[in-house]
């Protein structure tokens, strides 16, 4: 009985404890005992650590100091500190906490040699670069563990499905690592066998397949045909598992579990989002929704029809006005008896005539037959024929026929929040000529971004563009923004939008020759705040002789987010380099880039 009070007695302290450290906040953390590492890639490690001005963290909670004591343990054996303590204490003084972390490294291992026994199908230097073992280097045992289910896909994409590998040590002075393979038979594929099929033939599945009945198993292959699948729309679960075959051991089946999406249904979104509206300027951020009818399958067919209409107010002080479009859609992954990515769309859209007196409306209609090519998950190429009509209920009404090709080079490890990796696009346009229509000219217009993380808190990013345009007509009127323009922001910062060029009277200019770049430093500030320091910069003429570093034009200034469901919104303050006396303050939807 008085057992009983006793631990009750200690879970209510306890519970007490814990639930006053709510409000409790971290006052310093301290290291002791890592003589071979310093303290600044400890510190690195640990997520509970001291508030500063770029780094607010949230309360102390010591239910996360087991795990950055693991963190840093981990941190530890990487190095060859295979018998390394972590030992994690704190004090509580009033609404302070103090964080100490007492480490006994012992002894660092280093790799003396690496046995390997059963492998055939790849060399000892590729075994040894999977595991991330390097004779005369620290023993890396974290490295080895993450690299091996990397060399068990190795295996399978070369047709080894059921290979074993077994890793032992021999701990001395150094360690001698013995990696025992049992590679097993080659694994062929008798057939696929498609389940959960209601509504299609097992062909539109099957004809998806990178792999043809006993091919030899590859993951590689696999993968491929499972994106193909997912591709198609109208799946909205596809899983791929091999299954032995009990009269062989050579042969599996592999089996495609399917469950389709809802063949019609309306689909209705709003949000706030950049959106493209001109060719030659830069997206702009929006606040709209759309509501959408969608027959994702037609005649038992993967061809999809939808028609939508989207209305959105433009977040810029000018722009106020809504955009209203409609289009239609029919679309199919396979053209006749190739699988080629088609889509046919007829829209109507609205758009804003600046250079005429109210800026008033104009319409514009269209039909796109357009093409894509994805080779990456978010890199693609896209061919684009474009038959478009421009009427501001005047004399004279302009048609422009074009064909447009885009490559997107995807590498960001993150669509919305980057911190690594760059992302290319580069595309082309051909107006009139051979095709006809009211314009002939020729366009090009490229883009490099690239991230980098400086800590977990801290990106640098930067970004750069270019756009060149021949044989353009400067004495007509340029309804849909088709040169290049700059201001807003989503380009420069510290001009109005579209106006880092414009006439006495106040319009936008547009030229056809644009260099464009943006460099910033994203940061931390408090729970769901960041903050940004940028710099933009940029030259938009007609005259490519004047392309010069010192005629760039310059903005800097700073900016605060937030972070939302729907991505970051911020505000930035801009002040032109020029002028200082000239500065803007800009709404946005995302990261600039």
């Amino acid at each position: 009985m008085i057992k009983n009070i006793f631990f009750l007695g200690l879970i209510v302290l306890l519970g007490l404890v814990y639930a006053k450290t709510e409000d409790f906040i971290i006052a310093n953390i301290e290291f002791s005992g890592n003589t071979s590492v310093k303290d600044k890639d400890i510190y690195y490690l640990v997520r509970q650590k001291p508030p500063t001005f770029l780094n607010k963290t949230p309360e102390f909670d010591p239910r996360l100091l087991k795990l950055d004591a693991l963190s840093i343990k981990n941190y530890y054996q990487s190095l060859g500190f295979l018998e390394v303590a972590v030992i994690d204490k704190f004090s509580i003084n009033g609404d302070r906490v103090s964080i100490h972390y007492k480490i006994v490294e012992g002894k660092q291992y280093g790799l003396k040699s690496v046995i390997i026994r059963g492998s055939k199908v790849f060399s000892d230097e590729k075994i040894h670069e999977s595991l991330g073992l390097i004779i005369g280097e620290a023993y890396n045992p974290v490295f080895l563990n993450a690299g091996l289910p990397i060399l068990h896909e190795s295996y399978q994409d070369k047709g080894k499905l059921f290979t074993e590998i077994n890793i032992g040590e021999a701990i001395e002075d150094s360690v001698t690592v013995v990696v025992d393979i049992k590679e097993g038979l080659d694994i062929y594929i008798k057939q696929a066998i498609v389940k959960g099929l209601s509504h299609y033939d097992s062909t539109v599945v099957l004809r998806e397949l990178m792999f043809t009945s006993f091919s030899l198993y590859s993951k590689s292959e696999l993968d491929l045909s499972l994106k193909r699948i997912r591709e198609a729309g109208v799946f909205s679960l596809v899983s791929f598992e091999p299954e032995r075959i009990k009269s062989t051991d050579s042969l599996v089946n592999i089996l495609i579990d399917i469950k389709e999406y809802k063949r019609r249904q309306w689909i209705s979104e709003g949000g706030y989002e950049p959106i493209k509206f001109a060719e030659g300027a830069e997206p702009i951020s929006a606040v709209g929704a759309q509501i959408e009818w969608r027959n994702r399958s037609i005649l038992k067919s993967t061809t999809h029809f939808s028609t939508r209409l989207m209305f959105g107010v433009p977040m810029e002080e000018e722009f106020i006005r809504p955009r209203i479009r409609a289009d239609i859609k029919l679309g199919n992954n396979w053209f006749l008896t190739k699988r080629i990515p088609t889509q046919v769309t007829a829209y109507y859209e609205t758009f804003i005539l600046y250079q005429k007196e109210g800026n008033e409306f104009i319409d514009r209609f269209g039909l796109t037959f357009s093409n894509l090519y994805r080779f990456e998950q978010r890199s693609q190429f896209e061919s684009k024929f474009v038959w478009e009509q421009f009427s501001d209920d005047r004399d004279e009404n302009l048609q422009e026929r074009s064909w447009n090709g885009t490559l997107l080079l995807d590498r960001k490890n993150n669509p919305i929040n980057p911190s690594a990796g760059h992302f290319l696009t580069i595309s082309a346009k051909v107006a009139g000529f051979w095709f006809g229509g009211g314009r002939d000219y020729l366009k090009l217009d490229g883009g490099f971004q690239q991230y980098f993380s400086l800590n977990k808190n801290n990106v640098f990013a930067y970004r750069l563009k270019f756009g060149k345009m021949w044989g353009w007509d400067s004495s007509s009127t340029d309804y849909s923004y088709e040169q290049f323009y700059l201001g807003g922001t989503t380009s420069l910062r510290g001009w109005d939008i579209l106006r880092f060029e414009s006439d006495d009277e106040g319009n936008p200019v547009g030229h056809t020759n644009r260099l464009m770049t943006n460099i910033e430093w994203r940061f931390h500030l408090y729970k769901l705040f960041g903050g940004m320091l940028f710099v933009d910069g940029g030259i938009l003429n007609d005259d490519f002789a004047l392309f010069k570093m010192e005629n760039i034009r310059w903005d800097y200034g700073f900016g605060i987010s937030v972070e939302t469901p729907l991505g970051p919104a911020r505000l930035d303050y801009a002040v032109q380099l020029e002028d200082p006396a000239k500065s803007k303050i800009q709404l946005g939807v995302q990261y600039i880039f």
